[in-house]
């Protein structure tokens, strides 16, 4: 009967344990900042746009590791999930130009490309408003965007997503195609200009009963503009 009575008791206590594990375990995680809140606790104390933060798990600790992007710089921020406490900014940073010195090409493209995906197209030069950039465009799920990095300051500004085939100029052949397709008749001249700042084809033809025709083609979507006859 004794036996019995510590046997029960026994299985109290182990039921007792794993509810004290288990609820503890279950306070713990419910501690835990969220990801949004991750995102409000980095806003409120520095100035900026957050550009990407992530859940990272390592040596059974959790933490949200988040890039943000200010006028100064870009840096790097950890926000540990368990206390929300952050990370030192001037330590987490990646880059920040000091003011009498501009970034260079490479510097621009590693900035863009450390910050969002995508294989690097071009990158250029340009000044606007006397302020120097430098104007990089990534490709990326058949979009290519375009992206102007402050050359004071690195701050990055995305200018434009198009796609691929909205970028691509036509071939002059595919151009001749698509005004024989429209007026009958021998092509004498295919030039491409720039008009209302689009390029565009001028094809010009002539009809078997020698009128002159001009065609004008959207050189980008092969859309037919106008066509000008000419005067009797």
């Amino acid at each position: 009967m004794y036996m019995k009575r510590i046997g029960k008791i026994g299985v109290f206590v182990i039921i007792g344990v794993i509810l004290l594990i288990v609820s503890y375990f279950f306070m713990k995680k419910q501690d835990r900042i969220t990801l949004k809140e991750a995102e409000t606790i980095i806003i409120k104390k520095y100035d900026g746009e957050i550009v990407s933060i992530e859940e990272i798990k390592k040596e059974r600790q959790l933490r949200y590791d988040a890039v943000l992007q200010n006028e100064k710089g870009i840096y790097n921020i950890s926000v540990d999930a368990q206390t929300g406490a952050i990370a030192d900014l001037q330590a987490a940073k990646i880059s920040q130009q000091k003011e009498d010195k501009e970034l260079t090409k490479e510097e621009a493209v590693k900035l863009v490309t450390a910050t969002y995906k995508g294989t690097l197209k071009s990158t250029t030069a340009q000044t606007e408003n006397g302020i120097a950039y430098f104007v990089v465009i990534l490709e990326a799920d058949n979009k290519e965007m375009t992206y102007k990095i402050n050359r004071q300051t690195g701050s990055i500004k995305q200018e434009s997503k198009n796609s691929i085939e909205e970028t691509a100029i036509i071939k002059k052949n595919k151009a001749k195609e698509i005004a024989q397709a429209e007026v009958q008749g021998s092509v004498k001249e295919v030039e491409l200009e720039e008009e209302a700042n689009q390029l565009v084809y001028e094809v010009e033809m002539e009809t078997a009963e020698k009128t002159e025709v001009k065609i004008y083609i959207n050189a980008y979507s092969g859309t037919v503009l106008s066509i000008n006859w000419e005067d009797d």
